[in-house]
């Protein structure tokens, strides 16, 4: 049993290191409604819930999705949050990506800050080392930026210091440089509305109104924003393909049998059980949600959608196995079942990044694998009655 379980272990590492050779791949994950993190962390640290908190030092990336996110500590390494609100207190040796409603700035960032929402807020103590790109729609930044300046809103306020350009897409409202703002490089701004200049404030080099959109900071705010949905869209990759990868093998190590037989009924059943997977797939949660509409019966419409997502969940888990396995057999490779696993696993997660294709691939297998437990457990019952 103990050879079993470090021959698991030796698969579940080499996988991920032949499949994401991130630089570190020690990580610690949190869910819950609170979430408060007291204790120091080293490697990366992933967190969901309503409220998140990080008090103490994390050495490695952060990655958060929450209501509230509160960082009161140093992070060496990036943060990447989505949230409703997020609070930066804490030094970060790193860059920041962020989506959120209201984004408020009030340490000393090393590098860069990327940020989409409605409101950024940079604090008078704070100070970025790198470059700001902002989209969103109201900027108030009353810091240091040590780099360049980008960003597209409805309306902002600089009343601080920018060291290189600044370029600034004002849609609505209008641009206002209050008296603490010294720009050392050049303003390009376009607005409807006149320049507010006050008193004191200082533009070391040239300032350019355009009439038009600028292009130049946008679309570097842009690319910005798509690579932070790529790395949201990595993430979860990464975390999905692990939760399977588990999964499956805790299937595989406790219910060899039944996965013998739900094997067999995908291999004889194939377009049945496509056609039973359409029917589970789009058919459960309409009936939960017409049972929970009901009141009355919200109890049961509640299990039947709990019910639901894990049958998915574990649909998942079983389409890598028996897709291995079919790969496997078709090619002659007389491998154990979690080798199978583990291959066919690696080539839905390669097959679904091709664009439609992979997409559509991907979802005939899980209504197979879908169907295929919907026929298995129906012989269960048939059994048991």
């Amino acid at each position: 049993m103990m050879k079993k379980i470090i021959l698991l272990t030796a698969i579940f590492a080499l996988t991920a290191l032949a499949v994401f050779p991130f630089q570190a791949m020690a990580l610690t994950a949190k869910s819950g409604d609170s979430i408060i993190q007291t204790e120091p962390v080293e490697g990366n640290f992933f967190a969901a819930g309503n409220t998140v908190t990080v008090s103490n030092t994390i050495n490695g990336d952060v990655f958060v999705a929450a209501n509230s996110v509160n960082i009161n500590s140093t992070i060496n390494g990036d943060v990447f949050a989505v949230a409703n609100n997020i609070d930066i207190n804490g030094d970060i040796n790193g860059s920041l990506r962020l989506l959120a409603s209201n984004i408020n700035i009030k340490s000393k960032i090393e590098n860069n800050v990327l940020a989409a929402g409605a409101v950024l807020m940079i604090d008078l103590n704070s100070e970025i080392g790198g470059h700001v790109s902002f989209v969103g729609s109201s900027l108030v930044s009353n810091g240091s930026v040590l780099g360049q300046f980008d960003s597209d809103s409805d309306n902002a306020t600089i009343n601080g210091l920018i060291i290189g350009d600044a370029s600034l897409n004002i849609r609505k409202g209008r641009l206002k440089l209050l008296p603490q703002t010294e720009i050392n490089g050049n303003l390009n701004y376009s607005s409807e509305q006149k320049l507010d200049i006050q008193p004191g404030a200082l533009v070391g080099g040239d300032i350019k109104y355009n009439p038009d959109r600028i292009k130049i900071g946008s679309q570097r705010a842009e690319q910005e924003i798509r690579r932070l949905f790529k790395t949201f869209f990595l993430g979860f990759r990464l975390a999905r393909f692990f939760s399977l990868l588990i999964i499956g093998l805790i299937i595989i190590s406790l219910i060899p049998k039944p996965l013998k037989r739900i094997h067999q009924i995908a291999m004889e059943k194939f377009w049945s059980c496509i056609g039973i997977g359409v029917l589970v797939l789009i058919l459960a949660p309409i009936i939960s949600f017409v049972l929970m509409a009901t009141l009355i019966a919200l109890p049961l419409g509640l299990i039947i959608l709990v019910l639901y997502l894990v049958m998915i969940c574990i649909s998942r888990a079983i389409a890598a196995i028996v897709f291995g396995r079919l790969v496997a057999d078709t090619l002659k490779w007389k491998l154990p079942s979690w080798a199978s696993f583990v291959i066919g696993l690696i080539l839905i997660q390669i097959i679904t990044l091709v664009p439609i294709f992979g997409w559509l691939l991907g979802l005939i297998v899980l209504l197979w694998a879908l169907g295929s437990l919907a026929f298995y457990k129906q012989e269960v019952l048939k059994k048991i009655g």
